[in-house]
C-alpha cells in the first residue's frame, strides 16, 4: 500500500468518506483529491501537515522506509487502540514495552503464531472485550454485608 492509499483508507475509515474530511479540515474537496492522485510529495506542506494534524499521524512517518503506517493491518491496530480509554491504551503500550524490552521476545513472537485458531481467537476476545468495557463502562460497587 502506497502513501496515498494509506490515508485513503485512514480517512474513510474515520470520515466515511473523503469529502466528509475535507469539510471537516476546511480544505476544498477537489484539494484532496487531487493530492492523493497525484501523490503527497508534489502537495504543499500546509495542506500535507494540515492533514497529519486531523488524522493524528506523525507526518514524518508517510517518507523514508516506515512501513509502520503502510501496512493495512497496522491501519486497523492504529485504529482500534485510538478508540480505547486512556486507561485501556496505557493497558496495552505497557504490554508492547514489556514485549520490546522482554529478553525472550523472539520466543514469545513464535509462541503467537504457533497458536492454533482457537486460542488466536481468545485474543481477539480478550481485545475485544477491553474495548467494549470503554463502551460500556459499568462500575461494580462492593459493600460488606451487614453481620
Amino acid at each position: 500500500m502506497n502513501r496515498e492509499e494509506f490515508l485513503r483508507t485512514i480517512i474513510k475509515d474515520r470520515y466515511g468518506s473523503l469529502r466528509a474530511f475535507a469539510k471537516n479540515i476546511d480544505m476544498p474537496y477537489t484539494t484532496l483529491v487531487s493530492m492523493l492522485k497525484r501523490g503527497i510529495s508534489n502537495t504543499g506542506i500546509d495542506n500535507f501537515l494540515k492533514i497529519c494534524k486531523h488524522l493524528n499521524i506523525p507526518p514524518e512517518s508517510l517518507y523514508g522506509n516506515d512501513a509502520t503506517f503502510l501496512d493495512r493491518s497496522n491501519i486497523t491496530l492504529i485504529r482500534n487502540i485510538n478508540l480505547l480509554s486512556a486507561e485501556n491504551k496505557k493497558l496495552v503500550l505497557d504490554y508492547i514495552d514489556f514485549l520490546k524490552n522482554s529478553a525472550h521476545i523472539d520466543l514469545e513472537i513464535k509462541s503467537y503464531y504457533k497458536l492454533n485458531s482457537s486460542n488466536k481467537d481468545k485474543i481477539k476476545e480478550y481485545s475485544d472485550r477491553l474495548y467494549n468495557s470503554q463502551k460500556n463502562k459499568k462500575r461494580c460497587y462492593f459493600s460488606k454485608t451487614p453481620k
